[in-house]
Formats: C-alpha cells, structure tokens, sequence
C-alpha cells in the first residue's frame, strides 16, 4: 500500500474513533451537572444561598419563585482579536415554603464534575449517593462561536 492510501485509512479510523467516543464524553459532562442540581431538590432554598451565594437573578414563573445564578468567563484568541463567552445558567425552581422543587442549567461551559472551581456546586450531603431524575433536573447545552 502506498503511504497516501494508508493516511486516508488512518483518518477514517479516528473519525469513526472520534464519532463513538465524543458522545460518551457528552453525556458524562451533562450527567454531573444534572447529577449537581439534582443533589439540591427537596431542599430549603436558603442552603443553597449558604453555598453558592446571593443568586444574581430571582424571577416567577407559573406562580413559582424561580432562582437564577450565571457563571460567565471571556476568552480571547490574541493573534485573531476573537473573545469567546463561556458561561453556564444555573435554575432552581422553589415552591411557596421555599423548597426546591425543580432544577436546570443552560450553558456551554457546565461542570463535568464536581471539581475545582465547582467543588462548591454540589449539596456535599446528598450528591454521591443521588441518581438523576429526569423529571426534576434538565441540562440545555449551548453552542456558540
């Protein structure tokens, strides 16, 4: 086989590699964050505010006191003057006593994890033994460019 032939069977092999891998890697990320705000259902709203703060928006929404916090970050590509936001909407959706009853996040730069800077996102109590409740908790990914 000539080099040429072997390049192009190199390349199908890492898309069809890229294809099987990128969506398991998706879905790991959107787990955590879901997995995040899940751990926080059922709980008084005012142990969130402990947490993470005063939360940067408050809102109704069908008669429900809904919470918004915003993590934003810009980043520049110096040589081509290009800034890119990266951010990701945290929502808690509380009832009349001040429970949290529901949870969302929008963002293209939500946690895969809770780790580093969002080691405090997490109810430390309840998130390792916590299964996700589609029902509850949704996760809109966001692209941007």
């Amino acid at each position: 086989m000539t080099i040429l032939k072997l390049s192009k069977i190199k390349s199908v092999y890492l898309l069809i590699i890229l294809a099987l891998c990128i969506p398991h890697a998706w879905a790991e990320r959107t787990y955590h964050i879901e997995k995040i705000l899940m751990s926080w259902i059922d709980e008084p709203v005012s142990k969130v505010v402990n947490q993470w703060g005063y939360p940067d928006e408050e809102t109704t929404i069908m008669d429900k006191k809904v919470y918004i916090w915003h993590h934003d970050k810009l980043t520049s590509a110096g040589w081509l003057s290009t800034t890119h936001k990266w951010f990701c909407d945290r929502k808690l959706f509380v009832n009349e006593q001040g429970t949290i009853i529901r949870a969302e996040s929008v963002g293209n730069n939500c946690p895969f994890g809770s780790i580093g800077q969002y080691s405090k996102w997490a109810n430390k109590e309840k998130y390792k033994t916590i299964d996700v409740d589609h029902t509850k908790v949704l996760h809109r990914s966001t692209f941007t460019l």
